[in-house]
């Protein structure tokens, strides 16, 4: 006890104490929360033609790796290839709403992904960031579904004679137009 009567601890010297280590990776359930809407972009496309198909895996593929590392670049990358997948299955002919699903995922999974890879470098993949992850991707998730079902709204309200790549780019400006705001 010191004088004031507040208790004393000893102090031993940073070199004689092991060093506290941080798995810095994202966290496991960001990681299986961007794979969810990583697969439905994938397959929206994919199940009508095989390039939106290839295009799709290998994002797939790109997102899990980028997950596995923590890398952003690597998560950027796989979810473009999501979404290029989705725009590819498009101009093959897909059916407007597989389109719109599949590039809005691929956004969504993009956006869990790299929550994911930013909470293992801030608080570490340990740490209890279940509810906030959650809420994250559900909100992504409300804020994707309002965006297809407003997309949608667009095209039937003026589908008359009007090809499926305006559609296509009046989405990948509501794409640009989130991602600057972020």
């Amino acid at each position: 006890m010191t004088t004031d009567g507040a208790p004393t601890e000893a102090v031993t010297d940073a070199s004689e104490s092991p060093a506290a280590t941080v798995d810095r990776r994202p966290s496991r359930t960001g990681a299986v929360l961007a794979l969810l809407p990583a697969l439905v972009a994938a397959l929206a496309g994919g199940l009508y033609t095989w390039p939106g198909l290839l295009a799709g895996v290998a994002g797939f593929l790109g997102l899990v790796t980028g997950l596995a590392r923590g890398s952003r670049t690597a998560v950027t990358l796989g979810a473009a290839g999501l979404f290029g997948g989705a725009v590819l299955a498009g101009t093959e002919g897909a059916p407007v709403g597989p389109v719109l699903v599949g590039a809005v995922a691929a956004v969504v999974a993009w956006d869990t992904a790299t929550t994911a890879v930013s909470v293992g470098e801030q608080l570490g993949r340990a740490a209890e960031t279940r509810r906030l992850e959650v809420t994250h991707a559900l909100a992504s998730a409300g804020v994707g579904a309002v965006t297809v079902g407003l997309s949608y709204g667009v095209y039937l309200a003026g589908a008359g004679g009007r090809p499926v790549a305006a559609l296509l780019l009046l989405l990948v400006a509501a794409v640009l137009l989130a991602l600057a705001l972020d």
